[in-house]
């Protein structure tokens, strides 16, 4: 009875023993999973907070569409961490890739880089149509998190011959440097900036006409021919081959329907040589302008648009002392 009842107390233990190191094995287990699980969420939590974006109007994409170049900013939130952007892109035919060569590049709170993408190093055939940007870190074993869900998208238009984007809807003039009614100073080679609310593709010859002005509302030939004309974003810039504008007449650059990617508009200047400070007559208050801007390249005391203000253009504004801008043409006003 003894023996026997001994016997029976030592099963028990052996069983309360193997018990134990299950649970232990068990816990063991969980406690891995457990671990792995709160680093993920942890994880996943910390990159919600980490925003990057594609900044607007810095997207170019290259003549044949199969490349871009644009800059992605870190915006705020996410504290200090060494997170970096991970950028997907998409071609034409659907086709997509993901680009993780920007993660040695630990990025802080509103710091901004450039990124370059070639399609065609990710296998991608045709035009780049879309890019999109994630939030990525490292974790605590050193293998890239990236977030579920992009902070930014940006969908590419069709590329025109420029290399800027076509939209499908027309451009609208936000402004002209000089401004409409200005004066143009120079003796030659004048420059007109024109911008617009997106980015253009070079227009044809004829398409932006440039004429002198008339009474009542008439113009004179089209002198558009013998401008260069150069587009870089949503800029268009306009630049007189020469001698080709009269002293003391009114010339009007202009969209009428010819120009299909931007919207009609109409800018008027007056030629007056030498009138440095843009107040419609050229006299020694012009000198003195141009003078204090002896050694600058200021575009309106440079009269003879050889790249420097000297003595030079101070004499070319002397020989042109007298100079006004005319009264306007009847019929013409800037829209």
């Amino acid at each position: 009875m003894k023996k026997r009842g001994l016997s029976e107390i030592v099963t028990t233990v052996l069983i309360v023993l193997l018990a134990l190191v299950a649970i232990g094995l068990v816990w063991t287990f969980i406690r891995g999973t457990i671990g792995r699980s709160g680093s993920a969420l942890g994880s996943e939590s910390k990159l919600l907070e980490i925003r990057y974006s594609i900044v607007a109007n810095s997207v170019v994409p290259s003549v044949d569409g199969k490349s871009v170049t644009f800059f992605a900013e870190r915006e705020t939130g996410g504290g200090d961490v060494n997170t970096f952007p991970v950028f997907s892109v998409e071609d034409k035919n659907g086709n997509m890739a993901a680009v993780y060569n920007y993660n040695t590049t630990k990025m802080n709170e509103l710091e901004r880089i450039s990124v370059v993408i070639n399609g065609a190093d990710y296998g991608l055939t045709d035009n780049i149509t879309k890019i999109s940007v994630f939030a990525a870190i490292f974790d605590e074993e050193g293998n890239t998190k990236k977030a579920q869900i992009p902070s930014d998208d940006y969908e590419i238009r069709e590329v025109g011959a420029s290399g800027s984007e076509i939209s499908q809807t027309p451009a609208t003039l936000s402004s002209a440097e000089p401004a409409c009614d200005s004066t143009l100073p120079r003796i030659k080679n004048n420059t007109i900036l024109l911008r617009f609310d997106h980015a253009i593709t070079l227009p044809g010859t004829g398409q932006i006409l440039i004429q002198e002005i008339l009474d009542g509302g008439n113009y004179g030939t089209d002198l558009s021919g013998s401008f260069t004309f150069a587009v870089t974003g949503n800029d268009l810039r306009m630049t007189e081959n020469g001698i080709v504008l009269q002293n003391q007449r009114w010339y009007s650059v202009r969209n009428t329907g010819g120009f299909s990617e931007v919207n009609n508009f109409k800018i008027d200047y007056a030629v007056v040589y030498g009138d440095a400070n843009n107040d419609t007559f050229t006299d020694i208050g012009d000198l003195s302008y141009i003078s204090a801007d002896f050694g600058t390249n200021n575009y309106r005391s440079d009269i003879n648009a050889d790249g420097t203000t000297d003595s030079n253009d101070r004499n070319d504004a002397v020989s042109n002392l007298g100079s006004y801008a005319p009264i306007k043409p009847t019929g013409h006003l800037c829209s």
